[in-house]
């Protein structure tokens, strides 16, 4: 629907909205920016104009749309209950949830403001962490747990916000490395009676509340605990009741221990999977509830790992024993689906062929999965696949035809190559380039090196992608050479650690490497390579297109399909 149908104009957002879709990578957006389906798929849950909506898709369009809150004060981090019977949100930097039944809503907690926050995630866990979210509902709906934040160890400082028509100047708690940061608890409050009770987190108050997850039971609460300096990762189990917690198991490095977005527990059996890089690649691990481990479930040089910070293990069908994720193990350059054994030792079996990019999202029901697969000559289709990976149905074919937008360019297309070179440590380096159309050996072209080679990013893939900047720099006849340096993300701990208290030093080393490369080939200038991170680019030439391409698939892409 037309967002303009319910709110002609959506004002000024709050200070707070819009520093957090800022941190969500779409504050330029406006209308209807993000949605929530109900858990049944029958309705969805959006913000607007700083008010929420509730719209019923079984409804006729006219009715369908129903509005739940009508404040001065906008309610941010809005969820649907897990059984579909209440709406949670922030307000006022406490924390509220509404009766769909009903339309009564009531304030879970009453004293936040000022530095104080309920329900609310932090500064670096929003920024640094990819923690959005601050509260987490119980499978059975009867608690919830939350993050209370109190920022008064952090100094004030002050910000400077620059729009085309005016410069804006804000206070904010802002902290600095090596400056102290925000105290954070983690609490349970149960919905009928409002008792609160404080979940044990260890004495050491100095650490980051990196992760929060229900057990199925509803009775206990997992949280990842990380220390200050990353190097250890702990998983509590915490009873709800009496907020006393316990270690599952701990995860160390001399380096840095990531972040960890695999666990799942099983709902039929007292068990749980967790990903670790203890092996040198990270892979997939079968324990008890009492944190023993049961068994490896996958192993070998090449890693588990999703596509866009998406999760690796897609799902689990526990009636089969079968866990289904994604992995690198073809090649560094894919991603294809797998399936193994939760009971068993025999080595995986891929699910998907086609050589190239694929994303999925599985069913809950375990029986079919959605696709999204591109290599770099084909642009992302989009199909309906049983879980076998037998076709059903193409629901989006986006071939190469004559009707494409992309036509007229495709004179101008031309194949990506792929090679690799050695690090000064003897680890493979892999690199794509785009060669002008029309290419002739015998000239010398200029080269254009397109550069991030951060923590957890992967430039150099066989997928579709950024044949768009090779069109335009076709006009100067350019050659695009892109190089995933050590450091990148997805190659195990060795390629990506070395740049521990070295960053700056091992990606410009092997980034040098590529230019040195670059100006051994016949075809190249060597006095006109420069270097331009593909953003930067897109920022200053107006670009809107993704350098991945559409296909990437929400988690939820079933949400009704049982």
């Amino acid at each position: 629907m037309d967002s303009r149908a319910l709110v002609p104009s959506e004002g000024r957002l709050s200070d707070e909205e819009r520093q957090r879709r800022e941190r969500q990578r779409i504050s330029a957006l406006s209308g209807i920016v993000e949605y929530l389906f109900a858990p049944d798929g029958s309705a969805l849950l959006f913000p607007l104009g700083g008010d929420l909506y509730y719209y019923d898709l079984r409804a006729p369009a006219a009715k369908a749309a129903r509005r739940l809150t009508s404040t001065s004060e906008a309610e941010t981090d809005a969820k649907i209950s897990p059984l579909g019977h209440y709406v949670s949100f922030i307000r006022g930097q406490n924390l509220f949830v509404l009766d769909l039944r009903s339309g009564q809503e009531r304030a879970l907690t009453t004293d936040g403001g000022g530095t104080i926050k309920n329900g609310m995630a932090e500064f670096i866990a929003q920024e640094e962490m990819a923690r959005s979210t601050g509260y987490w509902w119980s499978p059975d709906e009867r608690r919830i747990a939350y993050a209370r934040v109190d920022e008064s160890p952090i100094s004030e400082q002050q910000r400077l916000e620059i729009d085309a028509d005016e410069i804006s100047v804000y206070t904010q708690r802002y902290p600095a490395a090596g400056t102290r940061n925000a105290r954070v608890d983690l609490r349970s409050i149960e919905l009928a009676s409002g008792a609160v009770t404080r979940l044990d987190l260890g004495s050491e108050g100095d650490i980051y509340l990196a992760r929060v997850d229900w057990l199925p039971d509803s009775r206990y609460v997992a949280a990842q605990r990380q220390s200050r300096d990353q190097r250890r990762l702990d998983l509590l189990k915490i009873d709800v009741a009496s907020g006393n917690a316990r270690t599952l198991l701990t995860e160390t490095s001399a380096t840095w221990v990531d972040l960890n977005d695999e666990l799942t527990f099983l709902s039929k059996s007292s068990q749980f999977i967790w990903a670790s890089k203890r092996s040198g690649y990270e892979h997939l691990y079968l324990y008890d509830l009492n944190g023993q481990l049961i068994r490896p479930l996958t192993a070998g040089n090449w890693m588990v790992v999703g596509d866009g910070g998406s999760r690796a293990l897609m799902d689990v069908d526990e009636a089969r024993e079968r866990i289904y994720f994604m992995a690198n193990k073809e090649s560094p350059l894919e991603r294809h689906l797998y399936a193994a054994p939760l009971r068993g030792k025999f080595p995986p079996s891929r699910i998907t062929e086609e050589p190239g990019w694929h994303t999925v999202a599985v069913s809950p029901n375990h029986k079919f999965f959605l696709e999204s697969y591109s290599n770099p000559e084909r642009p992302p289709r989009v199909q309906l696949r049983r879980i076998d990976g037998g076709v059903i149905k193409t629901l989006i074919d986006n071939s190469l035809n004559d009707s494409h937008p992309y036509a007229p360019y495709r004179e101008a297309h031309v194949p990506t190559e792929f090679g690799t070179l050695r690090a000064s440590d003897g680890q493979t380096l892999n690199y794509q380039m785009l060669k002008p159309a029309h290419f002739d050996p015998a000239q010398k072209y200029p080269v254009i090196v397109d550069v991030y080679g951060g923590p957890g990013v992967q430039n150099v893939r066989r997928a579709w992608g950024p044949q768009f900047f090779a069109r335009y720099s076709r006009r100067a006849a350019s050659i695009v050479f892109t190089l995933d340096n050590r450091g990148s993300g997805f190659r195990g701990v060795a390629f990506e650690s070395v740049i521990h208290q070295r960053m700056g030093q091992v990606e410009v080393a092997d980034q040098v490497e590529g230019v040195k490369f670059l100006r051994s080939l016949p075809f190249v200038d060597p006095q006109r390579i420069g270097v331009l991170r593909l953003e930067l680019w897109r920022l200053c030439t107006g670009a809107h297109v993704s350098p991945h391409g559409p296909g990437l698939l929400p988690r939820r892409a079933f949400p009704a399909l049982r």
